[in-house]
């Protein structure tokens, strides 16, 4: 079940890559991530984070690189603030 959540998880940012020229047009743009639960998913991305398991999951689901592709490609802050505020950084993979 949580490979599954990752799976949708990656299908999201994946999309907004996809968008990345227009991300108000994609699911999980900058205003509904401000009035939906769209930005829990970069804290329980974050949560995730905390755990070797989790760490390892994501690393699966290669979370971590879209992650990183988001902040290089995006010039909205929103993604990066949800990014940079929710990852623990105890973990080597989040530094």
């Amino acid at each position: 079940m949580l490979d599954e959540l990752v799976v949708d998880v990656a299908f999201h940012l994946d999309d907004i890559l996809r968008h990345a020229q227009n991300p108000y047009s994609c699911n999980w743009n900058p205003p509904r991530l401000e009035t939906t639960l769209s930005q829990a998913y970069f804290l329980f991305i974050g949560k995730l984070t905390h755990t070797p398991k989790g760490v390892k999951v994501l690393q699966k689901g290669e979370i971590f690189g879209r992650l990183k592709e988001l902040i290089r490609n995006l010039s909205h802050e929103h993604y990066a603030k949800l990014i940079v505020s929710s990852l623990y950084y105890g973990e080597d993979e989040c530094r």
